[in-house]
């Protein structure tokens, strides 16, 4: 019998996959049917309403997807991906889009943003192990010089 917290593992690595090769039909196709299988399960465990079981999945997806990172080109491309799910004609893959949006909304997203925000602080500040400093142009030379009283 598999379990909800199966499908939501089987759903990471899926998505794991469909990162690593985003136009690959093949990984594509898996990433909707786990989610859709997740998504039916946590119907099936719950009831019919949207707080019950999308609830019931973000509890799942949560430890599997804590490893998984996203930097902002693949955000783009997951997000353009889940579009194309939602107007899909066929109802049994725009199912999925609630899965993925919940993943990368609740998840994944998040992780772009801290990563960003790095980014711009790196542009900023000279950091070592001991502490952070303002980079001025003309203080490029004397970083270490500074000393941490």
């Amino acid at each position: 019998m598999t379990t909800l917290n199966d499908l939501a593992l089987d759903f990471s690595i899926q998505l794991q996959h469909f990162l690593t090769s985003p136009k690959s039909v093949y990984c594509q196709n898996n990433l909707i049917q786990a989610a859709r299988d997740l998504l039916l399960e946590a119907i099936n465990c719950s009831s019919q309403e949207p707080d019950d079981y999308l609830t019931l999945i973000n509890d799942a997806i949560a430890e599997h997807l804590e490893e998984i990172q996203v930097d902002e080109a693949m955000g783009k491309i997951l997000e353009n991906f889940n579009r194309q799910i939602l107007r899909s004609n066929d109802d049994s893959i725009a199912q999925s889009f609630h899965v993925l949006t919940l993943a990368y909304n609740e998840h994944l997203k998040k992780k772009i943003s801290a990563q960003s925000e790095d980014k711009i602080l790196e542009g900023f500040f000279y950091c070592n192990d001991a502490y952070c400093i303002p980079v001025l142009e003309e203080d490029d030379e004397k970083k270490e010089d500074f000393v941490m009283l």
